[in-house]
């Protein structure tokens, strides 16, 4: 088993997920891949475990755990990927699991020409939840968003196609926002002016509905690759990942950018440690200091890998001028 998610259970302890190592599947992954559950507590004993096969009968049995959460009633809410059987074609599911690790619900969602991959999942003002992710049956990807009741069946599902003359690269991080509307962070590539290549962030504003308020993409390096993204308390939104300069620029840095409510880019910023950096995950504290967590490398993919944080004021102003380099097995701490 392989556990690489995981929230709190309230009392301490946590619930974690995830799927089975290929190596370990007895048959195939179409029939036979399951992803456990299991719940521990603030001891680290193990309080409950168990297996889940995501499909049932001919919609396949195959599936991984894509993310999890603890609705407002204290249930876990976990949504994934499962196999109908065609390699083209992957669905997502829904499953509902009480503190004590009975099932109250399990949902397939099997959508003829479609496979969804999830992001995420967050429980919606009205009880019920909401998925983010991309259809990766589509080429470019497209972005879809499904809503369903507090039973998990489907209200509506929506997808973003681009008509514009660029290719969409899915979705990298998405919010729920407090009005009840969604948000979320992906990217866009093409050609500028001068026929170089590029990539740009974009920000997309849906209503509660799930209807198209605005899109902008942001003029941010040539090449962006976005990582994590936050709102702050003001409505605005504040996101990491990695960006290449400039068409000169070789490799690339670290990205910590800002863009107000209405998805204006304020500011944006690149950090660099040693040749290629970049942000992974990404907190505002609670005096509007921005915290990210990052890895930094050379050339060679995975080679001298180490580990970055970045701690910042609203505007992206580090505190202390970057250190020099430092060994490989240590952590790079800016300021």
């Amino acid at each position: 088993d392989v556990f690489n998610l995981a929230v709190s259970d309230g009392a301490g302890g946590i619930v974690a997920t995830g799927y089975q190592d290929d190596a370990d599947i007895p048959g195939n992954y179409f029939n036979d891949a399951y992803f456990p559950v299991v719940r521990i507590d603030a001891e680290g004993k193990v309080l409950w475990y168990r297996r889940e096969k995501p499909g049932t009968g001919d919609s396949g049995k195959g599936g991984d755990a894509q993310a999890i959460i603890r609705d407002a009633d204290g249930n876990f809410v976990i949504t994934g990927v499962l196999a109908n059987g065609l390699a083209s074609s992957m669905d997502n599911f829904l499953i509902k699991i009480d503190p004590n690790g009975q099932t109250l619900w399990f949902q397939n969602y099997l959508i003829p020409g479609v496979a969804l991959t999830p992001m995420g999942v967050e429980q919606t003002a009205d009880g019920g939840y909401v998925m983010f992710g991309n259809d990766e049956a589509d080429w470019p990807l497209s972005t879809r968003l499904q809503k369903v009741d507090a039973n998990g069946n489907t209200e509506w599902i929506k997808a973003y196609p681009f008509e514009d003359d660029v290719t969409p690269n899915g979705m990298s991080d998405w919010a729920l926002l407090p009005d009840g509307g969604f948000l979320w962070l992906g990217t866009l590539s093409g050609y500028d002016a001068d026929s170089n290549y590029v990539t740009r962030p974009t920000l997309t504003r849906l209503d509660a509905q799930g209807n198209l308020v605005w899109r902008k993409m942001l003029e941010i390096g040539s090449l962006v690759s976005p990582g994590r993204l936050i709102v702050t308390p003001d409505g605005g939104y504040v996101f990491t990942g990695e960006v290449i300069t400039g068409p000169n620029a070789t490799h690339w840095q670290l990205l910590l950018a800002a863009a107000d409510a209405d998805g204006n880019l304020l500011w944006w910023k690149n950090f660099d440690a040693r040749t290629t950096t970049s942000g992974v995950a990404l907190r505002r504290r609670a005096n509007g200091q921005l915290l990210v967590a990052g890895q930094t490398q050379t050339n060679n993919w995975l080679y001298n890998l180490a580990g970055v944080l970045l701690l910042a004021d609203e505007n992206g102003v580090l505190g202390a001028p970057l250190p020099p380099l430092v060994q490989p097995s240590a952590l790079s701490v800016w300021p």
